[in-house]
């Protein structure tokens, strides 16, 4: 069984993941570390992330409002796709409408939503520090073997 790993903040024991997130019509991508929020309904880029990351905010349209602990927000919504890896073996992806804050929101985490955690089965344990997901369906599969080629991308 080919599982995602993901890690407990050493100083939060939050949930954490990594994963890169490619804007296509901004030919944007980054790294990111997303805090997996099961109360999430959809995967968020929080200010902090975007602009460490040298994301252009002028380039962005589609306001959305979301609803979050407390109250509305307005955010940008921009397609993307989001990938995750088990290192040397496999590569998933997951087309999304990423929810973008406005600069100025406050700083928190960047969050992994339930647009892409429905495809998961995750298995936590935050006592022996464990975190793991058994993907279940994703729009890509690449096979990232020895033996592996580009015949192997799958577009489910």
């Amino acid at each position: 069984m080919k599982l995602i790993h993901g890690r407990f903040g050493d100083s939060t024991g939050r949930p954490y993941i990594e994963g890169r997130l490619v804007l296509p019509r901004l030919r944007f991508e980054m790294d990111l570390s997303l805090l997996v929020d099961t109360g999430a309904d959809a995967t968020v880029l929080m200010p902090d992330d975007g602009i460490r990351a040298g994301l252009d905010y002028g380039q962005l349209s589609g306001a959305h409002s979301v609803i979050g602990v407390g109250n509305k927000i307005e955010s940008f919504v921009e397609p993307a796709i989001l990938l995750f890896s088990v290192p040397g073996q496999v590569l998933y992806g997951y087309d999304i409408n990423l929810s973008i804050f406005p600069k100025g929101h406050e700083a928190t985490p960047s969050l992994l939503g339930r647009d892409v955690l429905a495809c998961w089965k995750m298995m936590s344990s935050p006592v022996e520090n464990r975190l793991f997901f058994e993907v279940v369906t994703a729009d890509y599969v690449m096979d990232l073997t020895e033996d592996g080629s580009d015949e192997d991308f799958d577009l489910d």
